[in-house]
Formats: structure tokens, sequence, C-alpha cells
């Protein structure tokens, strides 16, 4: 079986119980749902829904904050655990909380030599230089994968010490500005070693009109629970 893993503290919780039920309804066999949640009210409410609870674990680091993302958030930096929670398998997968699965998730399991898989976008917002202003020149083009999906090798992942490394920048005394935090961290960190996922694995959900085909709809930080998006009624079929 292959983990699908998100992370959400109270504010997160009710997109953390549409991506469950989205799961349950559309990602098919092979794949099993847990979820990362910080507070003990929040944890008692998954298990009631039945969803796999993992309690946090405690871990040392400083998390970077920048204008767009101003707290530290301990759920948002929780994927880069994903490999060290799952030691034994060949795969584990990453979602954001903000999102809902709408096809099955089969074509995921493919292997694959690089520690990770995502989505790369064309544009600059998904160069190195856009996510780190202040990064050598040498570094600006260097492609960054967005991370609100991620499928992991956890062998090649823990092989090559990423966690670790993302802790060892997140920490170190370099003074870069990371514009989109983990998202920017791990761009430094994997220097574009990752392979690129279609882009319908990962379809912005907070736009007016939707790319064809979706796998994933993701509303990008948007919270469909508080405001009123774009195609929040699909949001709505699993909330």
């Amino acid at each position: 079986m292959i983990p699908v893993v998100t992370a959400a503290d109270a504010g997160y919780f009710p997109g953390v119980v549409a991506l469950f039920n989205s799961f349950n309804k559309n990602a098919g066999p092979g794949f099993e749902f847990h979820a990362i949640l910080y507070g003990k009210e929040v944890q008692e409410q998954g298990r009631k829904l039945g969803i796999s609870v993992i309690e946090p674990p405690e871990w040392e680091t400083r998390f970077p904050t920048s204008a767009d993302w101003p707290e530290p958030s301990a759920p948002m930096y929780a994927r880069l655990l994903v490999p060290q929670l799952f030691p034994d398998c060949e795969r584990a997968i990453w979602l954001d909380a903000d999102c809902v699965i709408v096809q099955p998730l089969a074509e995921l399991d493919v292997p694959f030599d690089e520690p990770l898989a995502a989505v790369h976008f064309d544009g600059v917002n998904y160069k190195l230089g856009f996510h780190i202003p202040n990064i050598e020149p040498r570094l600006r083009e260097v492609p960054c994968a967005f991370t609100g999906l991620m499928v992991f090798n956890v062998p090649a992942w823990r092989r090559d010490r990423i966690t670790e490394r993302c802790v060892e920048a997140m920490n170190a005394d370099t003074n870069y500005n990371f514009r989109f935090v983990v998202q920017s961290v791990l761009g430094l960190v994997l220097l574009g070693d990752y392979k690129r996922l279609p882009k319908h694995w990962q379809v912005f959900a907070n736009r007016k009109v939707l790319a064809k085909n979706p796998r994933i709809l993701h509303w990008v930080g948007a919270l469909p629970w508080v405001t009123r998006m774009p195609h929040r009624e699909i949001w709505n079929q699993y909330a």
C-alpha cells in the first residue's frame, strides 16, 4: 500500500475532511490515507471520522517565514518528514490539505530514479530566482517543483538525505529570502533534480477556467471552506 499523507492544524482541518472523502471515493485501490494533525482536539475529530491520524513528530528546526507566509507553520513543513515516517515504503505521496482527488491515483505508482516526482509549471514563478530573490545569479534559472503534490522515491530521498539537507538549509546563516518557504527551501536543495509530472496531476482550482481532465484539484491556499472561490461547488461535494 502506498501512503497518501497530508497535514493540518485546526484552521486547515476542513480541508483534510474533504480530501479524505475525495480519497475514499476516487483514489482507487493500493493507497492508504494518513493525516498528521496538530492539536489534541483536531486529532480526536480525525479519529472519529476514521482517519488514520499521525501525531506530529518532534523535530528541532527554524521554520522560515516570508511576506506571503509571515507565521511559522509546522504543518506546512510536515511534508519533509513523510519519507522518515514510512521508511519501508518504496513510494509515498504528499497532498496539501486544500486539494481534492477527482481521478484514480494509480498512474502515480510508476518507477523513477529521482528522489521526488512533482509538477513543474512553466514560467518565472517556478524558477529558483523567483523563489529566492537574493540567490546567486548562476542559480536563478534552476526549475522548482510545485510541492502541493509530491511523490517520494523513499529510498532515494533517504539515501540523498533530502530532509536533513532541508533542515540544514533552513538553519544555515545565509540570509536567503525564501518567498514560498518550504517550496523554496526544497527548490534550493533539489536544484532541479526531480521528475516532472504532467500538469493535469495538479490543476489550480482557484482559477475561473479549469485545465482539461484534472486528476487533482488544488485551491492553492485559497481556503474554499472560508471564501467563495471558483469551483467551490466541487469542493463542497466532499466537504
